[in-house]
């Protein structure tokens, strides 16, 4: 095995400038844009860039989703999961989906110019591959691959998204939340701040309280109770009741932690630094998992804290 010298880092961008010289000096098949074509949701048509991939001097980095059933999982044919892995109408609800509970809440991190650029060319709304056991969710940039934090609350809101799905409630969430199809796609693809936001605002409460405590993808539901060994019944209703126990623990919840980070920016909770974030170099935080890098840096911030508290009361006064 060939390995790269010393005084390299790996690094995270959605797309990065490559000297013209790099490029027609590339093995040809390194200067073909694409592979198996992708598609899209909303126009249900095929996704083709139109450029000249050796004279395009940029290059872009996904951080797409894959989700789906086993080939040994719910092969009934009426499971309602099944439907949404093995049908054109799964596919497209779901994704939509995808857009409105992964992508609008993770574009507000995600928004750098390198990101705006692919968002541009391969990350637009509805952006989907479909698979032998599911789909390949294609739209999100690698941003969330910096630290296990942030792919924690990823993979929590595309297991939300696909569960919501299945159980035929989708078209009742855009609902819900005031929203359509159309606007979600239209301000993704315009990386309009302004727009998501507002989206974001009338979600973030129906992500808060929805969602088994061992399944919530933002752990609002998983308060430990006082024996530290179980969780309370994950039984909110809406805003009508904080938790009947007081808050034991040193715990960080991932939707405090999220919105920590976009009052701070991603860089004051997230290292730069992947191999760290990671425990790439440091076994013992590989170790102790999200007891490691950024959870333990939140854990010890007096700063998060007051901020988590002020969170949670407000969120169930």
């Amino acid at each position: 095995m060939e390995r790269i010298s010393g005084g390299h880092q790996i690094v995270l961008k959605p797309s990065a400038k490559i000297q013209r010289a790099i490029i027609e000096a590339a093995d040809p098949e390194a200067r073909r844009f694409g592979c198996a074509p992708d598609f899209n949701a909303y126009t249900r048509s095929t996704n083709t860039p139109e450029m000249d991939a050796s004279r395009h001097p940029f290059r872009y980095a996904g951080g797409h989703i894959h989700i789906g059933l086993s080939e040994n999982k719910y092969r009934e044919p009426n499971d309602a999961y099944l439907k949404v892995c093995q049908t054109e109408e799964g596919h497209l609800r779901v994704v939509k989906l995808f857009d409105l509970l992964v992508t609008i809440p993770t574009l507000l991190l995600d928004n750098s110019p390198g990101a705006i650029r692919r968002r541009a060319k391969y990350g637009k709304a509805g952006c989907f591959r479909p698979t032998t056991y599911g789909i390949e969710y294609r739209t999100p940039s690698c941003w969330w691959l910096r630290s296990p934090m942030t792919v924690s609350i990823v993979y929590g809101l595309a297991r939300l998204a696909w569960t919501i799905t299945a159980l035929g409630y989708d078209g009742d969430f855009f609902k819900a939340v005031k929203t359509d199809e159309q606007t979600v796609s239209g301000c993704i693809n315009e990386s309009d701040t302004k727009t998501v936001k507002e989206i974001w605002e009338n979600i973030r409460p129906y992500i808060a309280v929805i969602g088994y405590p061992s399944t919530n993808p933002l752990n609002i539901g998983s308060i430990r109770s006082d024996n530290y060994d179980s969780y309370l019944p994950d039984a909110y209703k809406g805003f009508n009741g904080p938790p009947t126990k007081k808050l034991r623990g040193r715990l960080v919840y991932a939707l405090a932690a999220y919105e920590y980070m976009l009052k701070h920016g991603l860089s004051a909770v997230i290292p730069h630094n992947i191999d760290h974030e990671w425990g790439l170099s440091n076994s013992d935080t590989w170790r102790n998992g999200f007891m490691g890098g950024s959870f333990a840096k939140l854990l010890n911030n007096k700063d998060f804290a007051k901020f988590q508290e002020s969170f949670l009361t407000n969120f169930f006064k």
